[in-house]
């Protein structure tokens, strides 16, 4: 892997490759073909997702139609009623939900959702883009938190409407979403390195192994140059780097590589894989994850989730004279559905200020690429699992702190923060 072939991957890859698309099948495809193309044998494993097909979305507030998507996943009809603009979050603001239609700033997660069903809110409204950036873009969002719950109406809107909303005092206002639900597939690849106990006659890794993770799939918008062809990228390195390790016999731990799907819409290929390969996580020391690399700008960080692998992380970017920052805490990435399982991680980005690169929108594009920093961060994340896999012992213990386990809980919803 260089620059070039870098370059390459990040403009064969320059489309919309959302969760269950057949463009996200397409770059499936082209990512096992760059796996077999370095001599590697990728397996491809397919789950079922849900599919959305919004028949009608429509929003009129004061006589005026304004552009709208539906959310995926929320409930179909029309409700008329007031609209209510609610920008802080109180016990007051919530009671004035009653019989509104209720427009909320920022985005809307699992808790606040209850909290319009408690306070008897008829649906909701949510801006998204940007007042600043010249574009008009409605995004495309998901109430893909929702089971057994009841569903409202719910839509999006630019936020350059929901200003002009406000500033005149909303008024009335009508909301229709009818929607049409579907079953689709999505798929994640999958290498195998054999440590030094070899792999099973099922292709099983038979000993102790480190999980590589990065997702493919973008938003509705992105081309997800940074969020998160990068990583992709990233990884198809590092196993070109290990895999004459693994053929030489000098692995002492085995090191698998997964390519996810669905990431956006909810880790859905890490949770997927997880439900697949249960019986196999015990058995993985580590999950190293990858979720945005290689931008022009920016911190690279490593978060972790105990202070003994962020020791083992800092001792060894100061040996490889890199420069990163570190923490132990998660974040929003495929890393949590491993941890949910009990497996400790590695969590890796570079962060670029929001000015910068932006994602999840129309400008994360290979323009706000260096492939430069790709590499170097590709070297040093390989550099840090080589020393790791070729060690006679796995240098940490295989544990999560019980502020991570805390964190994972809430993060999935099964306790309120």
């Amino acid at each position: 892997m260089n620059t070039q072939k870098i370059n390459q991957i990040l403009q064969e890859t320059a489309y919309v490759k959302t969760a269950g698309s057949a463009e996200e099948k397409r770059c499936a495809e082209y990512l096992a073909a760059q796996c077999e193309a370095l001599g590697l044998a990728p397996v491809m494993e397919t789950y079922a997702l849900p599919m959305y097909n919004t028949t009608e979305a429509k929003l009129v507030v004061a006589g005026k139609e304004y552009e709208c998507k539906g959310y995926y996943n929320a409930g179909c009809g029309t409700v008329k009623a007031p609209l209510y603009y609610m920008p802080n979050e109180n016990p007051k603001s919530w009671e004035k939900c009653e019989g509104k239609i209720v427009m909320l700033d920022g985005n809307i997660d699992y808790w606040k959702y209850l909290d319009l069903l408690k306070n008897k809110a008829l649906g909701f409204i949510i801006a998204t883009g940007n007042a600043n950036f010249p574009d008009r873009d409605v995004d495309q969002r998901e109430l893909y938190f929702l089971t057994d719950e009841e569903r409202i109406p719910a839509v999006t809107i630019n936020v350059k409407d929901a200003i002009e909303i406000v500033s005149k005092g909303c008024g009335d206002a009508e909301l229709t979403l009818q929607q049409e639900v579907s079953e689709g597939i999505s798929h994640n690849i999958i290498v195998d390195l054999p440590g030094k106990a070899g792999l099973t006659a099922e292709g099983k890794h038979a000993g102790e192994y480190v999980l590589f993770s990065a997702h493919y799939d973008s938003t509705p918008l992105s081309f997800g140059a940074y969020d998160n062809m990068s990583s992709c990228i990233a990884q198809l390195h590092i196993a070109e780097k290990l895999a004459p390790l693994a053929a030489a016999g000098t692995l002492q731990t085995g090191v698998r590589f997964l390519w996810c799907g669905g990431e956006e819409r909810g880790l859905l290929g890490s949770l997927a894989y997880c439900k697949d390969h249960k019986a196999e996580l015990d058995r993985c020391r580590l999950n190293i994850n990858l979720d945005m690399l290689g931008c022009i700008m920016g911190k690279f960080v490593g978060f972790t989730s105990s202070d003994a692998s962020k020791d083992y992380l800092v001792q060894t970017a100061e040996e490889q004279d890199f420069t990163l920052g570190s923490a132990v805490m998660i974040r929003s990435s495929d890393q949590n559905a491993f941890a949910d399982q009990g497996v400790p991680y590695v969590t890796f980005a570079r962060y670029a200020p929001a000015n910068a690169a932006a994602i999840h929108c129309r400008y994360d594009t290979l323009d706000v690429m260096s492939a430069d920093n790709l590499l170097a961060e590709s070297e040093f994340i390989g550099a840090y699992t080589e020393k790791m896999v070729t060690a006679a012992e796995f240098p940490f213990a295989r544990e999560l702190t019980d502020k991570i386990k805390n964190d994972i809980e809430v993060y999935f919803r099964r306790k309120r923060k």
